[in-house]
């Protein structure tokens, strides 16, 4: 998929109806999720994404519910036995049920060794699974890569995860976004990749490091340092681990809001909408200096005043559950609504 703003507007458009539509039945679905009696279902089935799965020579990375429940996707790391050798690799595996045990763990088979990278499994009521196909799939990477450095995923040493859910890539127990190191850095860097080769995320993730381009060097953001491949193919990039930066929230005053306002100018002065902005998406340094984070929702080749007047204000308020959830409902619901009743209405926001 091409970045957003790289093409004419009718691809933006589409571009920005598929996110939409995407975040807004995530939002229902979760909704509809929550709005269930826990009270009736034992302790670990009050979510959905509860069960444990137990393969003997793998390990579970990341875990991707899909909105029909019917299937779950499963990033794994599999320890191939290969010529007496074991050599890692990452697989993926998506496991089928027409009816989920009531039982918290879910023992799959061991995976056997190949060349093959996606694996369909049925899950039974007693919480067992049986495989039934093995093959290779060629996945797709980033699209417009245009940094030097690329490092293999299995090459990088985890510190620790800085998230493991995500609402907006429907992923729980992810792997996506963690603290690393590597010989090249003589310190730790921030990795950030799509956990599973789908769309939705690949154009995320397409859409952020096209951000990251276009800002370099002015200051406002991580430095963005390389990327992160994945039997070849790009599944995300390392940036700057801020480890002294301050999350503005903490120390939110006059001078801090100066700082991150400022720094959305300099972000605005590019054509660059950032559409969430608020204070936890902005870090300050020792020097008193702001860091915008997190770009997965923003957009280029901006022109409007008005979405940019969405941003300053929206970065003076407290990122609650509550204004999130309005703030989606707002470019998820009532927008698109607009748009229908108005086309050329949906434009000016992009």
């Amino acid at each position: 998929m091409s970045v957003p703003g790289r093409k004419s507007r009718p691809m933006r458009l589409i571009f920005a109806i598929y996110i939409f539509l995407n975040l807004f039945l995530n939002a229902l679905f979760v909704l509809v999720r929550n709005t269930r009696p826990s009270s009736s279902l034992p302790e670990w089935q009050q979510s959905y994404r509860s069960y444990e799965y137990q393969i003997p020579n793998a390990q579970v990375l990341a875990v991707h519910p899909m909105l029909s429940l019917d299937v779950v996707q499963l990033r794994v790391l599999v320890d191939d036995l290969v010529e007496g050798e074991t050599k890692q690799s990452i697989k993926y595996v998506d496991l089928r049920a027409s009816t989920w045990p009531s039982q918290p763990i879910v023992s799959l088979p061991s995976l056997p060794p190949g060349d093959w990278n996606q694996a369909t499994m049925e899950v039974t009521e007693d919480a067992k699974a049986y495989d039934t196909d093995y093959h290779f799939m060629p996945w797709p990477g980033l699209s417009e890569p245009w940094h030097p450095l690329n490092i293999d995923y299995l090459d990088l040493r985890k510190v620790k995860s800085l998230k493991t859910v995500s609402n907006l890539r429907r992923v729980e127990k992810a792997d996506f976004l963690q603290v690393v190191t590597h010989p090249v850095f003589n310190r730790p860097v921030l990795m950030k990749i799509s956990s599973f080769p789908n769309l939705m995320e690949q154009a995320i993730s397409d859409a952020e490091v096209s951000i990251y381009k276009r800002i370099e060097g002015l200051g406002i953001a991580p430095r963005f340092l390389g990327y992160v491949t994945e039997h070849g193919r790009v599944i995300g990039f390392l940036l700057e681990y801020l480890d002294d930066a301050i999350n503005a929230s903490e120390v939110w005053n006059e001078e801090t809001k100066r700082a991150c306002h400022a720094s959305l100018e300099k972000l605005h002065s590019r054509g660059i909408a950032h559409m969430d902005a608020h204070r936890n998406n902005c870090l300050i340094r020792k020097d008193g200096s702001a860091v915008l984070i997190d770009f997965e929702l923003s957009f280029e080749n901006v022109t409007n005043e008005k979405t940019f007047s969405f941003d300053l204000k929206r970065m003076g308020q407290v990122s609650t559950r509550w204004e999130k959830t309005s703030f989606y409902l707002d470019i998820l619901f009532f927008r698109p609504l607009l748009a229908a009743l108005r086309p050329w209405e949906l434009l000016h926001y992009l």
